[in-house]
């Protein structure tokens, strides 16, 4: 991905680190975006408190995560697909036997959005907030450092 998007910007470099030590300054960035990410980060607290270092104040974070619907019967029909439907279909496209397999899992221990966004503020941003879509499959949080 990073060779693919290296021409897509003369203001962007790519760049491989960790998000848990990242290479930069502090108070670099004028922004930062996460796209299901931080769900995979071996410490979400340390990987919050590091979007924080490096962004500049007043620097906007955006995060797009996954959630579990608040209201039935959505959440039934959510959880249902999600852990017993769409592995299967990974597995069948991609033919491997332990395809999306982590994907539910990996979703069902991250926080709901009121504890991520709780998180996100314990982790230095202020005027945290989110809003949920696609019935509360996903939400998109925001912060500002």
């Amino acid at each position: 991905m990073l060779q693919l998007g290296r021409n897509k910007s003369r203001r962007t470099t790519p760049a491989v680190a960790d998000a848990l030590e990242l290479p930069f300054r502090d108070a670099t960035f004028d922004g930062a975006t996460v796209g299901w990410g931080v769900r995979n980060l071996a410490d979400l607290d340390a990987g919050l408190r590091e979007a924080a270092r490096v962004l500049k104040p007043g620097a906007r974070f955006v995060v797009l995560e996954m959630s579990t619907p608040p209201r039935e019967p959505m959440r039934t029909l959510y959880l249902g697909y999600f852990e017993h439907v769409l592995p299967r279909i990974g597995r069948l496209v991609s033919k491997h036997t332990t395809a999306y397999s982590w994907l539910p899992e990996s979703a069902r221990v991250f926080p709901e959005p009121e504890a991520l966004a709780r998180r996100m503020s314990e982790a230095g941003f202020r005027e945290v907030s989110f809003e949920r879509y696609l019935t509360g499959v996903t939400a998109v949080h925001v912060g500002v450092r």
